[in-house]
């Protein structure tokens, strides 16, 4: 039961960390260089739904201001 729930947490950190992976490369692939300073909010932020918010965002903006004031 304890290798379960460690197992499952690893799994879910395994997806968080993915997830702001994949916000910073798309960021970067449209926007170019990412300031340091975005990259540590992206990073601090480990609820899966924001990050998935974040990640949705990150595909739909026109301008990379606009990403600044949802982190």
């Amino acid at each position: 039961m304890l290798a379960q729930y460690i197992r499952k947490k690893g799994m879910q950190q395994g997806i968080i960390q993915t997830t702001k992976e994949n916000i910073i490369e798309i960021l970067e692939l449209r926007f170019g260089k990412i300031s340091p300073e975005i990259i540590d909010k992206i990073n601090q932020i480990n609820d899966p739904a924001k990050l998935k918010e974040l990640l949705k965002k990150g595909i739909q903006i026109k301008e990379f201001d606009s990403f600044g004031f949802i982190c």
